[in-house]
């Protein structure tokens, strides 16, 4: 009788420590999810890396800053590039693309100049023509305020020896063409993380140019737009890694920001 007694009071103190050790978890579990903190680059050894390899890419701020462009609503603007400025991977490029959302919410007078695959060397594979050579055939518009230049992941494959060159011949034609026109240089997103160092290349040698030229320069690749932490949520693989919907809408609120830090 005695030892039924014990067993039955072991029983109940097990029984007790069971129940204080699920509450303790229990508290522990609602208090994480409470104050789980937000995920930081460090959280993510691919991240981390990708930060490592890539702190470099940007240089030191130029001496001379390049002139402020107009961001008034009715800035006449131009927005001129590849795939991702034709707004290539969103549900409806003429309208979800990055850069017809960032002039829509800039409040710009705005017109798209993008054909896919080309770029400042890349007359693209229908052959359309390389940045120059497309420029060129555009009508000249002295009123023209605004024009941003989008490129460079298309000019991967190129001879890298001739880069400088034809960014070069890009201004020349952009400035006759567009003689009242501030021009900024939008360089290549990254569809892939980190960024190969072809991509990598051409970013340091737009920066270089930039700085020569007191140009305005936007580097997604330097600034890390696009992360380990969000390349899954923002690039559709489906889509030749190019931007999707929600992509786009996300390279718009970066554009528009880095836009608005250039502007009066």
């Amino acid at each position: 009788m005695a030892k039924s007694r014990r067993r039955s009071l072991d029983l109940k103190k097990l029984g007790n420590i069971g129940l204080a050790v699920l509450a303790v978890v229990t508290l522990g579990l609602a208090g994480w999810m409470i104050f789980k903190p937000e995920p930081t680059p460090q959280a993510s050894e691919q991240v981390a890396k990708y930060y490592e390899e890539n702190k470099t890419l940007k240089p030191a701020p130029t001496k001379e800053p390049a002139p402020k462009i107009s961001i008034a609503p009715g800035t006449k603007s131009m927005f001129f590039g590849d795939s991702w400025t034709e707004g290539y991977g969103a549900a409806s490029p003429a309208t979800q693309g990055y850069a017809y959302l960032t002039s829509s919410q800039l409040q710009w007078d705005n017109e798209v100049k993008a054909v896919g695959g080309t770029g400042f060397q890349n007359p693209g594979p229908a052959n359309t023509g390389s940045y120059a050579g497309r420029l060129s055939k555009l009508p000249q518009d002295p009123e023209l305020q605004v024009l941003v230049i989008q490129g460079g992941i298309n000019d991967a494959s190129q001879p890298a020896d001739a880069f400088r060159q034809a960014v070069l011949d890009v201004l020349d034609v952009a400035r006759e063409k567009f003689p009242a026109a501030k021009i900024v240089l939008l360089g290549p997103g990254t569809p892939t993380v980190p960024a190969s160092p072809q991509l990598a290349a051409i970013n340091s040698k737009l920066y270089q140019i930039a700085d020569e030229q007191k140009l305005n320069y936007i580097s997604p690749i330097s600034d890390l737009w696009i992360n380990g932490t969000n390349y899954a949520q923002f690039i559709d693989a489906s889509k030749t890694n190019h931007p999707s919907t929600a992509g786009h809408a996300y390279l718009a609120e970066k554009t528009v920001a880095a836009l608005r830090a250039i502007g009066e």
